[in-house]
């Protein structure tokens, strides 16, 4: 941890002016249903007053999705940066490392965890940051906004809200779990076909090939049975957040 935060402070410039862009997008996407409110009102006026509104709708869009295109590049660039350091650092730790850890560990493993485990971190540091920047104040400015309009239709749009967090406790072991198997499984996979490929001569030597390709057919089963059973327990979480979400807006509406 201390050493990510050593990265992070490294491109804390990146992130700042990631952040500034993302905040100022979603304060933008807050004021347009604002605007698409006093739109509707402006129905009973004069024609020109919805053509204004309508043009203020769509400069606010806009400048909306410019400042987000410039923020999300800027924080997943900033991610690519730190993932690069990474493997940089990883690298330089590996060359030192004695020769005894390689065997005890296996190359697969070790292999499997470089290329997953850091592609991890920099889509948590990269498209993760983006999310929580945008997501973040849209909720805040939103609330506001919903609070500022009517304070007792806020309180009932966050009641499905505060099932998410119940889903997220309950879902979250399970996926950590299944995830791990996931990464086990694809350490089997990498240390088995290195072993093939380091041991070609004797396979062919001793006429062993169906015995390789029975044991490479169970092994990737099983990680074929792992990751669908990883990827349906994700579905079913995220099905669940979408619908949580979207009963909030239900419940808005009926009430």
């Amino acid at each position: 941890m201390n050493l990510l935060l050593t990265f992070l402070k490294k491109y804390k410039r990146e992130y700042l002016k990631g952040f500034f862009f993302t905040i100022l997008s979603a304060l933008l996407s807050s004021f347009i249903p604002m605007v698409v409110k006093f739109a509707i009102d402006a129905l009973e006026d004069m024609y020109e007053n919805v053509i204004y509104y309508g043009l203020l709708i769509a400069a606010l869009g806009i400048a909306r999705s410019v400042l987000l295109y410039f923020g999300r590049n800027i924080i997943v660039l900033a991610g690519r940066f730190i993932e690069k350091d990474i493997r940089e650092k990883i690298f330089e730790k590996l060359l030192i490392t004695r020769t005894e850890f390689f065997d005890e560990q296996g190359t697969g493993k070790i292999s499997s965890q470089i290329i997953n485990d850091v592609e991890g971190v920099r889509m948590m540091l990269g498209f993760g940051g983006m999310i929580i920047s945008h997501i973040t104040p849209i909720f805040v400015f939103s609330v506001i906004l919903e609070i500022l309009i009517s304070p007792m239709l806020a309180v009932i749009s966050f009641v499905p809200l505060f099932l998410i967090p119940i889903l997220v406790i309950l879902y979250e072991k399970k996926i950590f779990y299944l995830s791990e198997i996931v990464q086990e499984r694809i350490s089997e996979i990498t240390n088995f076909s290195h072993e093939i490929f380091s041991k070609i001569k004797v396979i062919k030597n001793y006429n062993i090939e169906s015995d390789v390709d029975k044991r490479f057919s169970e092994i990737s089963g099983s990680y074929s049975k792992a990751n669908l059973l990883l990827s349906s327990k994700r579905g079913i979480f995220e099905a669940f957040i979408v619908f949580f979400s979207l009963l909030s807006l239900v419940v808005v509406i009926v009430a």
